[in-house]
């Protein structure tokens, strides 16, 4: 039973600390890199407040 041990701890999710920490990381790094919000321009998928947050809300 070793293999299937091993097998449903490689599938459990990733404590939920870890995965927020890693959330924020990558839609920070999102509205760094991807909205380009210059100015008095807003990006309304990709800028902060933008749709890609109700995306990761939903995921």
């Amino acid at each position: 039973m070793g293999w299937v041990d091993a097998l449903s701890r490689a599938g459990a999710p990733a404590p939920r600390a870890v995965l927020a920490t890693e959330v924020r990381r990558i839609r920070a790094r999102v509205e760094k890199e991807l909205a380009e919000e210059k100015g008095p321009s807003y990006n309304l998928k990709l800028g902060k407040g933008g749709l890609l947050n109700i995306e990761f809300i939903a995921q």
